[in-house]
This record gives structure tokens, sequence and C-alpha cells, in this order.
């Protein structure tokens, strides 16, 4: 016999359900669960925005060059950091505000689009050539059609009057 069990063979262990819930009676559709993804998506965002921006000042901080002498890599990884903490604040303030109102579908595309945006930088200033960002920037306005079909959702979504 193993001394472990193989990951497959563990229970699968979610986050306890909400104060008065059961697993079972939250639904996809249920605003608790699309308020409790948006919030933990948005503070993961938030953890590693802000661990980049870090990144960022120590980089500057100890003269990388491999930082410092490209303005390309500075430029983009400096829009990724900058991104990902405004998105971040996005989405948690759709958790807060919104996610009662609209359905799964506009969560989803705004966390999505969220995470493509500052990922889309990040990777455009790997491997990049000399004046161009690479092939990984093509996900930055993917993510960002993503962001305005939700947050136009979410805006429709506040002019609407509540249901009575």
């Amino acid at each position: 016999p193993l001394p472990f069990r193989p990951l497959s063979a563990r229970p699968f262990r979610s986050l306890p359900p909400a104060p008065g819930l059961s697993n079972a009676a939250m639904s996809p559709r249920d605003p608790t669960l699309e308020r409790r993804r948006s919030l933990r998506f948005g503070w993961t965002l938030l953890l590693v925005g802000a661990t980049g921006g870090v990144t960022l000042e120590l980089a500057h901080a100890f003269k990388l060059s491999a930082y410092l002498d490209d303005a390309l890599t500075r430029l983009l990884l400096t829009l990724a950091h900058a991104h990902a903490m405004g998105l971040a604040l996005v989405v948690l303030a759709h958790a807060v505000a919104g996610a009662d109102r609209v359905g799964a579908r506009t969560g989803h595309m705004l966390r999505v689009g969220s995470a493509l945006v500052p990922l889309g930088f990040a990777l455009g200033a790997v491997g990049h050539p000399e004046s161009d960002p690479s092939l990984g920037i093509l996900l930055t306005p993917v993510g960002a059609a993503l962001v305005l079909f939700a947050l136009a959702s979410l805006t429709w979504t506040a002019w609407r009057p509540p249901p009575p």
C-alpha cells in the first residue's frame, strides 16, 4: 500500500457554502454563487496584479537590464499590471453591486475578459521582436471585447427598473 493517496483518489473539497445555504441549494443561476465566484476571482486578480507591480518595482530598483533596456517590455508589463489592478476592482464592484441582477453569463464574460486583457499584455512582452509585441498580445482585444459586452449588459441592467 502507498503511504499516500493519489490526487485522483482524494475527495473533491470545495469552499463551504454561504451561511444558511447548502451546496444543493446553489444552482449555477444562484446570485450567491455568482457573487462568490466574482469575489474569489476579483481578490485573486488583485493579488496577482499587486504582486506583478511589486515585481516591476523590484526590477527597477535592482536595475535589471532585461527590464530597463527594453522600452516595449517595460510598457507592456506596466500595462498588464495596471489593467489587472483596474479590472480586479471592476470585478469586485460587480460582485458587490451587480451579481444579483444579471445572469451568470455576464459575470463569466467579465471574469474571462478581465483575465485575458492583462495576460495578453504580459504575453506580448515575452519574446517579442525588436519593435512589435509577440502574438500573445492578440488576447488583449478579445478580452477587451468580453469586458465591454459584460459592462454593456451590466449598464443595461442598471437602467432597468427592478422586478416587483
